[in-house]
């Protein structure tokens, strides 16, 4: 089903890359009987390149005498150092649905690597908001006052504490929301902001939260 692109490797699969020599729709059920990634195995689908095409599933999807017949993936598979190619063929509307559901499942997972704040089925572990509704990560700042769970892009790549909890609040004499982000004692351990300044988000959110106790 997949054949290592260096010869001379050992037969495991460490610090790997592998081309699909098999069926690419056999291949994924095979990696991922469930069709849900995570953070040890995910796909990126339409990644172009050397190695197939930028079409995406829906692209597929529509059919028509000129549509693509083949999807084109990358398995990535972090914890060994090992990334697998091919092109997939789906035929049927659940072969459809289930590589939807796998890019969407692939591409959660991808995005909490690295953060100390685990998601589990997009939902923070273990947390729930102010309505006892799911909280999730959306790049949209927040439109209302309470505490929040903040990514900055800037502080993933220089703190090892790279999510924060965030006061929101709004400014009394003008339209805006003022973030202080805070300790887990509650101390200011950075200057106010605004939250919502231009069309760039800033960074990653998720809230609102119950008040800290």
């Amino acid at each position: 089903m997949w054949q290592n692109t260096k010869p001379n490797q050992p037969g495991d699969n460490y610090y790997s890359v592998l081309r699909l020599t098999g069926n690419g729709m056999e291949a994924l059920r095979q990696l991922f009987p469930d069709g849900k990634a995570d953070e040890m195995n995910a796909v990126l689908f339409s990644t172009s390149g050397i190695h197939g095409s930028s079409f995406t599933i829906e692209d597929v999807e529509a059919g028509g005498e000129d549509s693509p017949e083949d999807v084109t993936f990358v398995v990535i598979q972090p914890r060994i150092v090992c990334m697998r190619y091919g092109n997939a063929q789906p035929k049927t509307a659940d072969d459809f649905a289930y590589l939807k559901g796998l890019r969407e499942s692939s591409l959660r997972a991808m995005s909490t690597i690295g953060l100390s704040t685990p998601i589990t089925d997009g939902c923070l572990a273990g947390n729930v908001g102010s309505n006892g509704e799911c909280v999730r990560w959306t790049n949209q700042h927040p439109t209302r006052a309470g505490f929040y769970y903040w990514q900055d892009h800037y502080l993933r790549s220089i703190s090892l504490m790279a999510v924060r909890v965030v006061s929101v609040s709004k400014y009394a004499n003008r339209d805006g929301f003022r973030c202080t982000t805070l300790t887990a004692g509650g101390e200011n351990s950075f200057p106010t902001f605004d939250c919502d300044l231009g069309d760039e988000p800033l960074g990653m959110w998720a809230g609102p939260l119950p008040d800290p106790d």
